[in-house]
């Protein structure tokens, strides 16, 4: 019994590190419990920080700092004309948390092993979100009894509409792992492609369209890029099929019926249809302009824009006749963070995104290796054009945070011969 208990406390000891990183992501089906694992994994990198002062001059970690610096500067440069301190000054206290996060994740994935698992494991929790989504459009509730909200748009296991974002945003993930699973199940994987994809466009959300559109823009980009053009053919004629196949399918949803109809609006030239089609956000973002141009330098502060939203909305927007006066965000993060952190963080949100960017340009050559399916998910989540939840937000900026660090914790595979896209490439 002794020799037992000691082989668990051992295994314990070898996968918890791991899993508390997985547990983490799991728990974005929850509205707020995906903190507790992030406050844990601050704590533990604070503990590693200490220990380990070397740590600090690694590669990643100094490109994590970097990349940190470039969200955090701004938020508090805003905090002396925030319009509400309380808020703003709790922001960029739990933003504190993120680097420390960060260290941990990457200390974690120092290991090949790990950077071999997470993502398999990850791959699994992602397909049983898709299969959920697909009993709740079929049915009309998940395999919980949660029924769809509004017209048909799916929620599955997710708070709120918050499903296909974040869907939408790991969808680099699902595709990395069909295009890099064994030749032998052909089958399946063109049934996963075609399950992920008709959950996306029947979820209801034209952000995660959007996001989508991206993320399957740049992968057709790297297919034609590759060496061999019959694989790319092949590849491409079976996507072809089944996003025809979604199709078919999707518009027999009232739901994605209803989202075309109304986006049809934004074609009409009249702003009025535009402002209905857009579900009110020219409304919003005409005070997000405003906003903007009365505080271009730091903002109001992240956070605050719903509490400076009445005084510069004109007596007609359409927002202020509802019973919450206003909206809570921009629905758009480069005007969000205009308004709530000025030019300042507007410039740092472009440092990032190019960052970004060129860290995906580069990782495209070998983009087998997982390191570049997860540093394209953080692009994504980072992405300008996002018109969904707000980036300083809890949820949002903590997700994107963290597909950011593990973009940086799983590149360091590529000095190693046991990782997972080098495997896959050569299988």
């Amino acid at each position: 019994m002794p020799e037992h208990a000691s082989q668990l406390r051992q295994g314990f000891v070898r996968h918890a590190p791991w899993l508390l990183i997985l547990s983490c992501l799991a728990l974005f089906t929850t509205k707020a419990a995906f903190n507790l694992p992030l406050l844990v994994m601050a704590i533990a990198g604070l503990v590693i920080g200490v220990r380990q002062r070397g740590i600090w001059r690694q590669p990643m970690v100094k490109e994590m700092l970097l990349l940190f610096v470039c969200l955090w500067v701004p938020i508090v440069a805003s905090l002396p004309d925030a319009v509400m301190p309380e808020r703003a000054v709790s922001t960029a206290i739990r933003y504190l948390g993120f680097p420390l996060a960060g260290l941990y994740v990457i200390h974690v994935l120092r290991h090949a092993w790990v950077r071999d698992r997470l993502p398999r494991i990850f791959f699994i929790m992602v397909v049983l979100w898709v299969f959920d989504g697909l009993f709740q459009f079929v049915f009309g509730v998940d395999v919980f009894g949660r029924e769809t909200m509004g017209v048909g748009r799916l929620t599955g296991m997710f708070p709120g509409l918050r499903f296909t974002h974040v869907l939408a945003v790991v969808s680099p993930l699902m595709f990395w792992m069909l295009l890099n699973s064994p030749r032998r199940s052909p089958w399946l994987r063109m049934g996963l492609f075609l399950a992920l994809l008709l959950v996306l466009v029947v979820g209801g959300s034209r952000s995660a369209w959007l996001m989508s559109l991206v993320v399957m823009g740049v992968y057709c980009f790297v297919l034609l890029r590759d060496s061999d053009s019959r694989k790319v053919m092949r590849y491409l004629a079976v996507g072809l099929v089944v996003m025809l196949v979604v199709v078919l399918i999707a518009f027999q949803s009232n739901a994605v019926r209803h989202r075309m109809a109304q986006t049809a609006g934004v074609f009409s030239g009249d702003l009025q249809q535009f402002d209905t089609a857009t579900s009110n956000r020219l409304s919003i973002w005409k005070v997000g302009m405003k906003m903007f141009i009365a505080h271009p330098v730091n903002g109001v502060g992240p956070r605050g824009f719903r509490y400076d939203f009445e005084r510069h909305a004109s007596k007609d927007n359409r927002l202020l006749q509802g019973p919450e006066k206003g909206a809570t965000h921009p629905h758009l993060f480069m005007l969000e963070v205009a308004a709530e952190t000025g030019s300042i963080g507007l410039a740092g949100l472009l440092i990032l995104f190019v960052l970004l960017l060129r860290r995906v340009w580069r990782l495209m050559p070998a983009w087998r290796d997982p390191a570049f399916a997860w540093s394209l998910a953080a692009l994504v989540a980072f992405f300008p054009l996002n018109a969904h939840m707000a980036l300083y937000g809890s949820y949002w900026g903590s997700l994107a945070w963290l597909l950011l660090v593990i973009a940086l914790g799983m590149s360091q595979a590529s000095s190693s011969s046991s990782s997972v896209g080098r495997s896959s490439g050569s299988s």
